[in-house]
């Protein structure tokens, strides 16, 4: 990422000033690990009915990196003191945290209902409904509720098993 220089003057251009045309590069890198464990039911609660549920058990650790640099474009070679530096007198700084978070995921309820066939190949109708259980800060859940309609499709033939989702 580049960042550009803050309009001191507010002139409304950004370069007004010589000094402006200085840019800090920032270069960030980071290590996302997450580790899944899903406790899965189903229940049928007739021929046709199916419900189920997933809970969802999160590992997540996230480590940062960031390298500042300020790139000085406008001010290179200007005799004395630089005028854009970092609060220990260097050019350069770096950046580096960690975290990490365990605990419950967003939980994920269906419900599918076979409305043709039988044995072997039908079409059924189903709905999945993520409820916002796990913790968005800790990246652990998404924060918000999701719904999802879908059909599904099946068949056998011999030893080929055909399955379609919609």
């Amino acid at each position: 990422f580049q960042l550009l220089h803050e309009d001191t003057n507010l002139s409304g251009d950004p370069l007004d000033l010589f000094f402006e045309g200085d840019l800090i590069n920032a270069n960030l890198f980071v290590d996302v690990d997450s580790k899944t464990s899903i406790f899965f039911a189903n229940y049928g609660v007739t021929d046709r009915f199916d419900l189920a549920v997933a809970v969802p058990v999160q590992d997540v650790e996230v480590a940062a990196e960031a390298t500042l640099t300020v790139d000085r474009l406008a001010t290179e070679g200007l005799p004395g003191v630089p005028i854009h530096r970092f609060p220990d007198g260097s050019s350069q700084q770096r950046f580096v945290a960690s975290d990490s978070a365990s605990g419950l995921g967003d939980v994920l309820v269906r419900s599918k209902y076979r409305l043709t066939g039988q044995g072997e190949s039908g079409f059924a109708l189903g709905f999945d409904l993520r409820l916002p259980t796990g913790d968005e800060e800790d990246l652990l859940g998404i924060g918000v509720a999701q719904g999802k309609l879908f059909l599904v499709g099946s068949t056998a033939w011999g030893p080929v098993s055909p399955h379609v989702n919609l």
